[in-house]
């Protein structure tokens, strides 16, 4: 049966850019275009990992 949670690569890649908008919001700092850029790039890649998303069948509207 195939592996169903996220890689190690997506959740470094998501913690790495967690890690990065956390700083900038506690302590003021600035994030650059590029910055987020490289950031928005890091989940992309992140996300594109196919342990990482939704299973098929799932339109991600929430049911009731």
């Amino acid at each position: 049966m195939p592996e169903t949670t996220p890689s190690g690569f997506a959740e470094r890649q998501i913690a790495a850019v967690r890690r990065q908008l956390l700083d900038a919001a506690a302590f003021g700092k600035v994030i650059s275009p590029d910055q987020l850029e490289h950031m928005a790039a890091n989940l992309s890649a992140a996300l594109e990992d196919p342990r990482f998303a939704a299973p098929r069948g799932d339109s991600g509207k929430r049911q009731e």
